[in-house]
């Protein structure tokens, strides 16, 4: 019998999210504390993966194990920790992925997203890995890849509105991280200084 849900976190040696070790840190006991809240199991990935984003083998070893697997990089923390990840899904699809919007057409940001086990999210990732190749020269090669699936209209997909999956500490912008928001997605901030002071400053004074 399958268990719940569990949360899937990229700590990968090749991850340009871990640039920062202290970053990585706080968020691993705030997404810790928000697990055990909730009752969701936490898996996190060290292994190194073939590529430097998402390798999915890991996501689809925890989709035989669990009914729900939400995956999330290493630069991310819950700030609204009282919601829980159910409140995402939606019914007859079975991936939902995070929006962004950053100028450069790739409207989805893959590392967050939470997938309903099952041949189906099986599939979409078939499908998915199977499209890679054809975006090779593109900067973001695996959004890219996702966001054809969705351009041409795969119903077994969402795509959360913005800031429902994540905000960034970008004033101005978009995905602005306000109170309230779900989670604070720092975007590789461990290259530069000011931003990961940025994200510690609000961080610290939402830490329960």
């Amino acid at each position: 019998m399958k268990r719940h849900l569990c949360i899937l976190r990229n700590n990968s040696p090749t991850s340009s999210n871990i640039a920062n070790a202290a970053l990585a840190e706080v968020t691993l006991y705030n997404v810790a504390a928000y697990a055990n809240r909730h009752g969701y199991d936490l898996h996190v990935v060290c292994e190194p993966f073939v590529t430097a984003k998402w390798d999915h083998q890991p996501i689809l070893r925890m989709m035989e194990l669990y009914d729900y697997v939400f995956t999330m990089g290493s630069d991310i923390a819950i700030t609204r920790p009282e919601t829980p990840l159910e409140s995402f899904l939606v019914p007859g699809k079975c991936l939902v992925v995070a929006g962004e919007d950053f100028g450069h057409g790739n409207l989805i940001n893959e590392d967050t997203k939470l997938f309903t086990s099952g041949e189906d999210a099986a599939a979409v990732i078939r499908e998915w890995d199977a499209l890679r190749p054809q975006f090779e020269d593109i900067e973001h090669t695996v959004q890219a890849a996702l966001m054809s699936m969705v351009r041409a209209g795969d119903s077994r997909i969402s795509v959360a509105p913005l800031k429902a999956l994540q905000s960034h500490p970008m004033p101005g912008t978009k995905t602005e991280w306000k109170r309230g928001d779900f989670a604070l997605h720092a975007i590789c901030v461990g290259d530069d200084d000011a931003k990961l002071k940025f994200f510690l400053r609000f961080f610290g004074l939402l830490v329960e």
